[in-house]
């Protein structure tokens, strides 16, 4: 029985933050001062992401020895960034006050809130002396609160000098290829848990879809026959409380699927603007609230194909894991996820990473420690996570817990969930002593 999780995170692959504030003192205010930021120096477009998921009360029951069916929520949030070019976040950093012209500018800007219902089913396919391969599946029913995407391959802008500038243009776009849409965009304000919850129960959602997640394991275990035992009755059961494998290789491909907004929805889907000009008042006093309006208004959206619905796709990502027991309690994990989605794509998506995980693990007591490449396999970072019982508590970027650190992002995750005791242990079977060699015939 899982009873909550929540992760948030905020990272990105273009500055250092090298404020005051830390996550060890968070009385001290964020100070967002461009003075606090200190740019990775490169031509790779870069990527930021900000974000919470809650994973609501999900249940798993088996049937049977073979077999289980589990149900789940989930809600999750997040604004993220891709293929952000590098001269397009310095001079946004720096609000635009360096006179001249930038071109071959590109990004692709996603905002996503969305709540889902997941059933999943899952069965051993095959259990044959030390190999065991069991697969799963997950449908996912979604109901999103509110989405927003603006995306460019072409920007093409200059900066004009108020000394030199022609009715009012500060800005001048000399050639904008780009698409934006939004739905809802009032989802976004005030979010808290009881917001979250709302999203979940509420009906007449901006759109709506269907996922579906799709898992292979593999076990290698070559001593199988220790981890059984046999009831009150005399009936055998395999031991469902402990690890049977020396190694074990899981695949998955998550995230299938997308929603389609057809409430309240405004798409440009092909927005072409040449030699127009941008006034300071176009771009004054814009914020989170009104930024799509502004947007509209800059690039004369009313003049542009506009439709009434979209989609919005969902953090495809193919994932590859590998635990190996070493020893006594020890295990070592290798883990790679490969985000699915492309550079312009609308909607969530996953930023790739590779991890090395050594962990103690017991039915009590976890410790895990990973060292990761996130951010597209960029930024390394290394963690440290602990279960107690049922509550376990980490974060996959340590540093960013000291002001020090000078991080390109922080993250936290906890979790409260009674799976540690969803089995009992029992006396198992003793491990069969070594057969002594025949001796040869005479």
């Amino acid at each position: 029985m899982h009873l909550l999780s929540l992760d948030g995170h905020a990272t990105n692959s273009a500055y250092r933050y090298t404020g005051p504030w830390n996550l060890g003192d968070l009385d001290q205010k964020f100070n967002v001062s461009p003075r606090y930021f200190t740019l990775q120096e490169n031509d790779r477009p870069k990527l930021l992401s900000t974000g919470v998921s809650l994973r609501g009360p999900g249940l798993m029951v088996r049937l049977g020895e073979k077999q289980s069916v589990a149900v789940s929520s989930r809600v999750r949030s997040a604004l993220q960034g891709n293929n952000i070019s590098q001269e397009l976040i310095r001079n946004t950093l720096a609000k635009f006050d360096v006179k001249g012209r930038a071109a071959n500018n590109t990004f692709n800007l996603n905002l996503n809130a969305f709540a889902e219902w997941d059933v999943t089913y899952a069965r051993v396919l095959t259990e044959e002396g030390p190999h065991f391969l069991k697969a799963g599946v997950t449908v996912k029913r979604l109901m999103e609160a509110g989405s927003a995407y603006l995306q460019a391959k072409t920007v093409d802008y200059e900066i004009i000098d108020k000394a030199t500038a022609v009715n009012d243009t500060t800005v001048r776009l000399h050639n904008l290829d780009a698409t934006f849409g939004y739905s809802n965009p009032d989802a976004f304000d005030d979010l808290d848990a009881k917001t979250a919850a709302k999203w979940l129960t509420s009906g007449g959602a901006p759109g709506t879809g269907w996922g579906a997640d799709f898992g292979v394991v593999y076990e290698y275990r070559p001593d199988a026959e220790q981890y059984r035992y046999r009831d009150a009755k005399g009936k055998e059961h395999a031991d469902h409380g402990r690890n049977k494998y020396h190694f074990r290789v899981s695949a998955a491909i998550t995230d299938l699927g997308s929603i389609r907004y057809d409430k309240q929805a405004v798409a440009y889907n092909a927005t072409k603007v040449r030699n127009l000009g941008v006034s300071e008042s176009d771009i004054n006093g814009g914020n989170i609230g009104n930024f799509y309006q502004r947007v509209s208004d800059i690039v004369r959206a009313q003049q542009q194909a506009k439709e009434d619905h979209f989609r919005a796709g969902l953090p495809t990502a193919l994932n590859v894991d590998v635990d190996y027991h070493v020893g006594w309690k020890l295990y070592a994990n290798a883990a790679v996820s490969q985000g699915l989605r492309g550079r312009y794509a609308v909607g969530m998506r996953t930023f790739s990473y590779v991890a090395f995980t050594p962990r103690f693990e017991t039915r009590w007591l976890e410790l895990a420690a990973p060292f990761s490449l996130i951010n597209n396999y960029r930024i390394p970072a290394y963690g440290l996570a602990a279960r107690l019982g049922p509550l376990t508590v980490g974060t996959n970027n340590l540093p960013a817990l000291f002001s020090s650190s000078n991080p390109y992002g922080a993250n936290v995750f906890a979790e409260l969930s009674l799976l540690t005791w969803a089995s009992k242990s029992h006396k198992n079977r003793p491990a069969k002593p070594a057969r002594a060699p025949k001796a040869p015939k005479s």
